[in-house]
Formats: C-alpha cells, sequence, structure tokens
C-alpha cells in the first residue's frame, strides 16, 4: 500500500511537471504574458494543488489508520467521506487537466498572432 501510494503521489508530480512545460513551450510565457496563462488555466492549477494536498492527507490517513491498528480493517465514516469527496475532486481535476493540454495544443499560442496582440495591448 505504501509503495503504491508513493507511485501514485509522484505521479501527479509528474503531470505537474508535464503542465508547467508546456506553459513554459508558449510563446504567451516566453513573451512575459505569465498572467495571460495562469488567467487562462487558473482553475486547472486551483485543482491540482486541491488534489495533490487531498491525495496526501488522503495517503496519510489511511496508512496511519492501517499501521496503527494492524489486525482490523480499517474504514470509519470519516474516511468514507473524505473518500467520496476525494473522487469527486479527482474526477473534475481530470477534467480540467485533459481539457488544459488539449487547450495547450491550439496554435495561437505558439506563434505572434493578432489574439496575443489584442492581449498585450489590454493589459
Amino acid at each position: 500500500m505504501l509503495v503504491m501510494s508513493i507511485v501514485q503521489d509522484v505521479v501527479i508530480l509528474l503531470m505537474w511537471i508535464t503542465l508547467l512545460l508546456g506553459f513554459f513551450n508558449t510563446f504567451a510565457f516566453t513573451a512575459g504574458l505569465i498572467k495571460l496563462i495562469i488567467r487562462k488555466y487558473i482553475w486547472t492549477l486551483g485543482f491540482g494543488v486541491v488534489y495533490l494536498i487531498m491525495s496526501l492527507s488522503y495517503h496519510i490517513w489511511i496508512l496511519t489508520s492501517r499501521w496503527n491498528n494492524t489486525g482490523e480493517y480499517v474504514w470509519n465514516e470519516g474516511l468514507q467521506i473524505y473518500y467520496v469527496i476525494h473522487k469527486l475532486i479527482t474526477l473534475y481535476y481530470y477534467y480540467l487537466y485533459k481539457r488544459a493540454i488539449y487547450r495547450l495544443s491550439d496554435p495561437k499560442l505558439y506563434s505572434d498572432s493578432q489574439w496575443m496582440r489584442t492581449h498585450m495591448n489590454i493589459h
């Protein structure tokens, strides 16, 4: 169980690295329009932080519960409620993550375009 939790948390961190590398490779980021990228992907970044914190806390909770009660099956009401909330956050996080990766493939983010110029002049 410990190894599986560690692998899952490492994969979440690798997903973050992949997303950030996608941000760093855009023309908007290299042109200094970091606020534009952050504003466009704020929900993905926010839910990413929430999902990472919830996953870490869930893994810590379940592992400490099992280590403290080695001979018993540990699944109390609080853990069950937290599990359901965690899975609902998970669904929405993966939806936002996949949408962000899809939106990063937009060609207007990788070249100087009229869309980019209008955002540079407005902000």
